[in-house]
């Protein structure tokens, strides 16, 4: 992204506006709608607890710097070059399950929305009606197909793949895997460490 760009975002980020959009995005009721929408396979998994801990993580106003890093894309940069370098013992998980943004609730049109712009911004904080959102971007970007997105990680691992020292697996969830499925996101970890170690 050319540095104008991100400039753009982190001035209107740095301001009293978005001081209210973080202090908006913090509450459980948007925590809720875009976790549901674009994080878990099972919304129904977006529970008390789960809101909370996010909820108290996200009253540190410093974290809101990773969150509008985030959203402006400025952490996007084509890191295959340093991962194909990469040969010790891998393990790259990722969720079998495509989530409710995925599965056709809120399925985004396939042009690329500009971030960086202030409306695109603030497209991500509009929600429209009762615990309802619009987060069709997080879908796109991330991908709906487990299969292809696990490939496409474990192919940029190209010595990796050369010594064999990479393993893949998909377990049941889309995002937030440690919430979706713990015993077996720790079961694939458990095998995978008995297996390199």
């Amino acid at each position: 992204k050319p540095q104008e760009d991100i400039d753009k975002v982190w001035r209107l980020v740095g301001s009293p506006l978005g001081a209210a959009l973080f202090r908006f995005a913090r509450r459980k009721a948007f925590l809720g709608s875009f976790s549901r929408k674009n994080l878990f396979a099972n919304p129904d998994l977006v529970d008390d607890e789960y809101l909370e801990v996010c909820s108290r993580g996200a009253q540190d106003a410093s974290s809101r710097h990773a969150v509008f890093s985030f959203v402006a894309g400025t952490w996007r940069r084509d890191y295959r070059p340093l991962l194909s370098t990469l040969a010790v013992p891998t393990l790259v998980v990722s969720g079998r399950d495509v989530g409710a943004a995925g599965a056709g609730v809120g399925k985004a049109a396939p042009q690329e929305v500009d971030k960086t712009s202030y409306a695109g911004l603030l497209s991500w904080f509009k929600v429209r009606g009762k615990g309802g959102g619009r987060f069709d971007q997080v879908a796109r970007d991330l991908g709906t197909d487990p299969e292809a997105k696990l490939s496409d990680f474990a192919d940029a691992l190209v010595a990796g793949k050369a010594a064999g020292t990479v393993q893949t697996a998909l377990v049941p969830g889309w995002n937030v895997l440690v919430w979706e499925s713990p015993k077996e996101l720790t079961a694939e970890i458990s095998r995978w460490v008995a297996h390199s170690f």
